[in-house]
């Protein structure tokens, strides 16, 4: 069965990284998706918790996100879509 977890806006707060940890490991989700303003830059090695996981994460770029953060950390960077 799939079980996805949907989260955003950790803007790089490393407590709301381990929160968020802790919720993953009760709900054991399938798959995880970012919805934007990860924080990246902020959460340093602190990343690597969830990263190591070893559940495919997916991604949005937050007006708060940059490419090069994904980028950096080997991450595919997230799309940006335009509307007119």
């Amino acid at each position: 069965m799939t079980k996805i977890l949907i989260f955003s806006d950790l803007h790089g707060d490393k407590d709301a990284l381990a929160l968020l940890i802790d919720k993953i490991k009760m709900e054991k989700p399938t798959t995880l998706i970012n919805v934007g303003d990860f924080g990246l830059f902020m959460l340093g090695r602190d990343f690597d918790k969830l990263k190591n996981l070893s559940i495919p994460l997916l991604n949005v770029q937050g007006n708060c996100d940059s490419r090069w953060e994904f980028n950096k950390k080997k991450l595919q960077a997230p799309p940006i879509y335009i509307t007119k």
